[in-house]
């Protein structure tokens, strides 16, 4: 009986041991995993920001309308960048101008093949201006050509040219042309004759006043002279002339 009290009394001492050791260590395990847990979430939270500030530049620098590429629009950021304000101009700095219609290359040519000069482009330039032409019409040079006065254009469609078939050496040789005029803005000027060897180009010339009326042939008659010839036989042309059309002046 004895032996069975003592026996008892040495496991209540151990489970009692037990059970305070657990009770000691319990808060130590307890304060070491909140302070890992705590350590885990700076480290994340570092991770995190650390990205953020990697990431931030280059989507920055996408928004900027500095560095976007022509014709396209920048993405759209949540935050505003703020404009940067214009540098200002510089006193008496050379401001790049279009250049004007009358000193353009197109001018030069018109110059050339029609004899148009400037003054000519701007007083057809102003005459539209005060008609109330818009201006980018003004600086549209096919719309503008339309409306231009040329000189030496080819004035006449030749209908008949008469003119003998034989010549006397060393006197002029009359003719008469039958026409028309393309339209009442066409005006004969001359007769430009041009001899080369045995052959003779008729070009009657005129002007026109930029102001078309098409639809409205005008008739002409006109009556010339060829300048003095020496002997020879010559084939005589014009423009319009028929392909099969030959004709042939003897001059003795």
């Amino acid at each position: 009986m004895k032996r069975s009290n003592t026996v008892w009394l040495v496991w209540l001492a151990l489970s009692g041991m037990a059970i305070i050791g657990l009770l000691w260590l319990a808060p130590v395990a307890i304060r070491e995993e909140h302070q890992t847990s705590e350590a885990v979430q700076a480290a994340a939270q570092q991770a995190k920001t650390g990205l953020a500030t990697s990431v931030s530049p280059p989507r920055q620098a996408a928004a900027d309308p500095a560095l976007a590429v022509p014709g396209t629009q920048p993405a759209a950021s949540s935050t505003a960048i703020p404009a940067s304000a214009p540098a200002p101009a510089t006193p008496g700095a050379a401001i790049d101008q279009p250049v004007s219609l009358e000193a353009s290359p197109v001018a030069a040519y018109w110059r050339e093949q029609y004899g148009i000069t400037a003054e000519d482009i701007r007083q057809t330039l102003d005459r539209l201006r005060a008609e109330g032409v818009p201006e980018h019409i003004l600086r549209d040079a096919g719309a503008v050509f339309v409306r231009l006065p040329r000189r030496d254009v080819h004035a006449v469609t030749i209908g008949t040219l008469e003119l003998p078939a034989t010549a006397i050496s060393g006197e002029p040789v009359p003719y008469r042309l039958t026409g028309r005029l393309p339209d009442a803005s066409h005006a004969f000027t001359h007769m430009k004759v041009t001899r080369t060897e045995d052959r003779i180009v008729l070009q009657p010339l005129g002007t026109r006043s930029g102001e078309p009326a098409p639809g409205i042939e005008v008739p002409v008659e006109l009556d010339g002279e060829l300048e003095p010839l020496p002997a020879g036989r010559y084939r005589i042309e014009y423009p319009g002339q028929s392909p099969t059309e030959e004709r042939l002046l003897l001059v003795e």
